[in-house]
């Protein structure tokens, strides 16, 4: 059995909405969303306490924007991956502009949003309400796992620190 049948069962409405998925699927989705959720409210207090010492408001968005995504992703929208790979492909920008073109600044600050988005785009793939891929879903997945696997692979190479 699975958690959209469940639902039809209770809302007595069967065959209508999303196409079936698996139990197992929306488990790892709605964990992931817990754990998005968890980010969004420690990323919401650091800002709170750092706010003394001028915390850039990147921090502040972000933990908003992961709320938001966690929201979404316990509702098993797909809207909640979207904002995911937003906030991962906006990251780029914001740590060059914030530390330049340096490494063990760029680590920390690109492998968890790319990471949460990677999960993020592959776990919502089987939610589509067609029950096809969507092939943007899966583009932009690949782009975060490519990421995570340079930034990983850099970090056995010997760097600079200037």
């Amino acid at each position: 059995m699975n958690v959209e049948s469940a639902k039809d069962d209770l809302n007595g409405r069967r065959g209508r909405g999303r196409a079936r998925c698996p139990l197992a699927v929306v488990v790892l989705v709605r964990i992931l969303a817990i754990v998005v959720g968890l980010i969004g409210v420690i990323r919401l207090v650091e800002v709170v306490r750092l706010v003394g010492i001028s915390s850039s408001p990147y921090y502040l968005v972000v933990g908003i924007v992961f709320i938001i995504a966690a929201v979404l992703l316990w509702c098993l929208h797909k809207g909640g991956a979207w904002l995911l790979g937003v906030v991962a492909f906006l990251t780029i920008p914001w740590v060059v502009w914030q530390h330049g073109v340096v490494f063990w600044a760029f680590f920390p600050q690109l492998l968890i949003p790319m990471i949460l988005a990677f999960l993020a785009f592959f776990l919502t793939i089987p939610l589509a309400k067609s029950g096809r891929v969507r092939w943007g879903h899966v583009v932009v997945g690949i782009a975060a796992v490519l990421i995570v696997i340079v930034l990983l692979w850099s970090a056995f190479v010997p760097h600079v620190v200037a």
